[in-house]
């Protein structure tokens, strides 16, 4: 059985969550669609990070190590997106993503990402995705929490997405105070 590959597919993904179609600057490409069998490997640890990945259909989970050997496993679920940590840290991977069923995937390049992280609702949604997964990920903080402590762990290290989606890190923490969709609490992962 083959998933349908088709650019609604593509936009249903929450990235694109709020929206509207003729703002998602995008040309979907039939060569970015690839489907895993359950157990495919993805990415892995050390492998380049070029690309951040939509899961269209299907499970993926996600195998995170830190700096001190531990790890923490994430699950992503259709809809969902995954690979964007690495990528906009520019670093090598530092996970590894597994396909928990078969599953559809369609990546994203760095340029095409660059592109669309000029509309403001892309980013923030890519943000806030990337500040979850760091608050359950990061035991401390440089400083005190804030009122919005995900978001001030999100932005720290991520520099170079905060400043080109919001300008710098103390107004990124201000625009997405401002952002009704980020009024509800994150969850740790």
């Amino acid at each position: 059985m083959s998933y349908d590959k088709n650019p609604k597919t593509v936009f249903g993904n929450r990235i694109f969550q709020n929206v509207y179609p003729q703002d998602i600057k995008i040309n979907v490409n039939s060569k970015n669609f690839i489907e895993v069998s359950k157990g495919e490997i993805i990415y892995q640890l050390g492998d380049n990070s070029d690309s951040l990945y939509l899961l269209l259909k299907g499970q993926v989970k996600i195998k995170v190590y830190d700096s001190v050997g531990g790890t923490s496993l994430i699950k992503k679920f259709a809809d969902d997106f995954f690979g964007e940590n690495e990528l906009l840290e520019k670093t090598p991977r530092k996970s590894t993503a597994i396909a928990m069923e078969k599953s559809l995937v369609y990546f994203i390049d760095g340029n095409e990402l660059s592109e669309l992280t000029k509309n403001k609702t892309i980013c923030a949604n890519l943000f806030n995705s990337t500040s979850a997964i760091r608050s359950a990920n990061q035991k401390s903080f440089d400083k005190p929490p804030s009122k919005y402590p995900q978001l001030q762990q999100g932005a720290r290290g991520l520099g170079g997405i905060g400043s080109q989606c919001f300008g710098y890190d103390d107004s990124v923490q201000k625009y997405l105070a401002t952002q009704s969709y980020f009024s509800l609490p994150l969850v740790n992962l």
